[in-house]
């Protein structure tokens, strides 16, 4: 078929395998699904409303409550059916052939894959020392390059490093004409949001989601914070009515509710570092230190703990071909106490039979 781009045929979609089990720890989504109270609120507005009419043009009343929530102005505010079709409309405002943008790798796919099928060319830097950001040397490669947008995952996705806001200021200041996208998909699980930066870069983007903390990740809402300038450049390319006022309201109610939510946030934290303790004391064990919900680990056969693991009934991600750094890595998302004992078992026991 002669109509579809030849470009494309050099791509290799974002994907996830199908397998499942009785404990899944491999999507980073929270394992806490939403009150049954909250649930009923939030069906009984849902009712209250016309399915006929279409959603508001501007919901402004989640984007009211956003601004108070991190004191940010409205008009930099931007919703999205999830982060990523507000990721896909920067990308949209941002890049051509004959721009370029600058990524850190290993990270989350779409940023290189979206880039490329915009026809902008993709500079790769790799992460540094224990899979850790090295801002310094970002900064020179920034400055050398010259790229339009740069994009990083912090805290990273799938390895849980993460930059410091301060580094972040510090980039944007330093390179005033690039685009500095942060995609905080994991920020609740951080020690600090590149949001509480002042004074605030102009050319700073940040994608947020409901997805992870918000526990809303089959409703498929995100968000935007930029400059007003930004923000309207995104709206122009963005599809209109993407979000439904379900997920609108469901995301007025998850900040309505924080304080549960932090809570839960706060559980998972500490399960996290449970989780690091006990698999630093296994032979055969390398697990890196994390800033989000999951933790990235190193085995000598991932594709036999991947399996040895699944025939336990315990599926993680197995991210080992994703890049040659990762070629003996697997992610595990931090699940709910009990499922984290059953992981901790059955990786335990799978490596003492190594």
């Amino acid at each position: 078929m002669n109509s579809l781009r030849p470009a494309l045929r050099q791509l290799h979609p974002y994907s996830l395998r199908p397998e499942t089990a009785r404990v899944r720890l491999n999507r980073n989504e929270s394992p806490f699904d939403w009150p049954q109270e909250w649930k009923q609120a939030l069906l009984e507005r849902v009712q209250e409303r016309a399915w006929n009419r279409y959603p508001e043009f501007v919901p402004r009343s989640l984007v009211s409550a956003l601004a108070r929530r991190w004191n940010w102005p409205e008009e930099g505010i931007a919703v999205g059916n999830g982060s990523n079709e507000l990721l896909q409309a920067l990308i949209l405002a941002t890049l051509e052939p004959g721009r370029s943008v600058l990524t850190v790798e290993p990270t989350f796919v779409l940023y290189a894959l979206q880039a490329r099928v915009a026809g902008a060319q993709v500079l790769i830097e790799t992460l540094g020392t224990d899979l850790r950001y090295d801002a310094v040397h970002l900064g020179e490669r920034l400055r050398a390059t010259g790229a339009t947008v740069l994009f990083l995952c912090s805290p990273n996705n799938p390895t849980g490093s993460w930059i410091d806001p301060d580094d972040i200021a510090e980039l944007a200041r330093r390179a005033p004409d690039t685009l500095i996208v942060i995609d905080e998909a994991y920020g609740e699980f951080a020690k600090r949001t590149v949001l509480e930066l002042r004074p605030r870069p102009t050319n700073l983007a940040v994608l947020k989601t409901f997805s992870k903390a918000g526990s809303l990740a089959g409703l498929r809402i995100g968000y935007l914070c930029a400059s007003r300038e930004i923000v309207r450049a995104v709206v122009q390319v963005k599809m209109p009515y993407s979000v439904n006022f379900f997920s609108m309201l469901a995301a007025e109610r998850a900040i309505e509710g924080r304080e549960l939510l932090e809570q839960q946030v706060k559980i998972l934290i500490s399960e996290r570092e449970r989780l690091r303790t006990a698999m630093e004391s296994m032979t055969g064990v390398r697990v890196y230190p994390s800033q989000a919900n999951f933790l990235l680990f190193e085995v000598d056969d991932a594709q036999r703990v991947f399996r040895a693991l699944l025939d336990n009934e315990v599926l993680v991600r197995d991210v080992s071909g994703g890049h040659p750094i990762l070629s003996r890595s697997l992610r595990v998302t931090i699940g709910r106490p009990e499922e984290n004992d059953l992981f901790l078992g059955a990786l335990r026991q799978t490596m003492e039979e190594k």
